[in-house]
């Protein structure tokens, strides 16, 4: 088989596997097959598998100059595997923890490594993030039906593990289209209108983190676009406001059910919230532990012992049923896991990826181009954000974004 061909099957498969990504649980929610064969899981391996039958024929793996920005990514796993085997041996060790974790990792890395070096035309690009848009609309309108149809008034996720995750895939899908739209010739209202729709499923999944991200990206896009646009976007957003102002009283555009992320914004209480004391925990637990890292997958292995006199009332009924709880946070996180070197590399890749980012922006000479790289910028912000006080670390939207949101596109 040919070089190209192999490009071109990787492609395909690449699409395919951003359009399932919001289709986690689609067998369980349809059919109720439980599996770790998730869709998107299979398409991964088939990807995985063609690219290591195109590197045996001819031999090769393709690296690109991007391994320069990248290598602290890897670092953080090789750094991890090395204090995991560590920690096997003088800690408390689950090896199903371990193999869970890095099954997931082992899949997602590879598939950001293979985005980010194999050459990808602006075309491409754009078309991967379609058919993500597509998959992200597609379990949103779900989820819309569940919520408004069905009147089921709770956090909903769709097909999608969690609210979150759903919250901060239409955050994804708006800031792909937020700066294209007016490229597009046909269905421009119906793209419009997807905004809306994508913007009105962020408020009833409750997310209030994504929701304050979609307010800091329709501000940084202010500055990529222009001055009839920014009226545009100003409008509609009052628009909304004025919707959001209108349901906190009387619930008139809420069609019968509560927007949850008003009613959670309204009720909450920064003191009660439930990851400060997540994080309290997991600082001790580095501090404990030397700031060396606990190893891959051995946080929940050890939750128990961290919060053994907790009286949070969530993280006590995970303790009593043996289960164990995210940290909530990318950032402590790693530092949990992969310790003080595993943050470092971390914040270099950030700071490495999102100034050649900037740079790629400078140098683009076509209008597409351009866009491109405006919309990677935003998305690329998205993700970073959305770590202070989410885990993405094991997520397939994370992985498949950054590495599209960090890449540099063949001309």
């Amino acid at each position: 088989m040919e070089q190209s061909n192999y490009d071109n099957i990787i492609f395909r498969l690449l699409c395919v596997f951003a359009f399932l990504i919001p289709y986690e649980h689609v067998l369980e929610v349809l059919f109720g097959i439980e599996t770790v064969l998730k869709p998107y899981r299979v398409l991964s391996l088939m990807i995985i598998g063609a690219y290591v039958l195109k590197a045996l024929q001819f031999k090769k793996i393709e690296i690109t100059s991007e391994i320069k920005s990248d290598i602290f990514i890897y670092l953080i796993f090789v750094y991890g595997l090395l204090v995991t085997g560590i920690q096997a041996f003088v800690a408390p060790f689950k090896l199903s923890n371990f193999y869970n974790d890095s099954f997931q990792i082992f899949l997602y890395v590879s598939i950001f490594f293979i985005v980010k070096n194999r050459s990808l035309t602006r075309e491409q690009w754009n078309k991967i993030l379609w058919y993500l848009t597509f998959g992200i609309v597609g379990n949103s309108i779900y989820m819309f039906y569940v919520f408004y149809v069905l009147q089921n008034f709770e956090r909903l996720s769709g097909f999608m593990d969690n609210p979150n995750y759903v919250a901060i895939s239409c955050v994804i899908a708006i800031s792909f289209l937020i700066l294209r739209v007016e490229q597009i010739k046909k269905y421009k209202l119906l793209v419009y209108l997807t905004m809306v729709f994508l913007f009105w499923v962020i408020v009833i999944s409750g997310s209030r983190t994504s929701l304050g991200i979609m307010a800091l990206i329709l501000l940084f896009s202010m500055y990529f676009i222009n001055w009839r646009r920014k009226i545009i976007l100003v409008g509609v957003c009052l628009i909304l406001f004025t919707g959001f102002l209108s349901v906190s009283n009387d619930n008139l555009f809420a069609f019968g059910g509560p927007l949850i992320a008003l009613k959670r914004l309204q009720d909450s209480d920064a003191g009660k919230d439930t990851r400060f004391p997540l994080w309290e925990g997991a600082m001790k637990a580095t501090v404990k532990n030397n700031f060396v890292g606990l190893g891959i997958g051995q946080f929940k292995t050890r939750f128990g012992e961290f919060y053994l006199f907790e009286n949070e009332k969530l993280i006590f009924e995970h303790i009593n049923r043996g289960a164990a709880m995210t940290i909530h946070s990318d950032f402590i996180s790693i530092l949990v896991i992969y310790g003080i070197f595993g943050l470092i590399c971390y914040l270099i890749f950030i700071l490495k990826n999102f100034l050649k980012s900037v740079d790629n922006l400078k140098k683009a000479v076509y209008l597409e181009d351009k866009i491109l790289y405006q919309s990677s910028i935003l998305i690329f912000s998205c993700l970073v954000i959305f770590g202070l006080t989410a885990d993405s670390f094991t997520s397939a939207l994370f992985w498949l974004t950054l590495g599209l949101s960090t890449k540099t596109i063949q001309q």
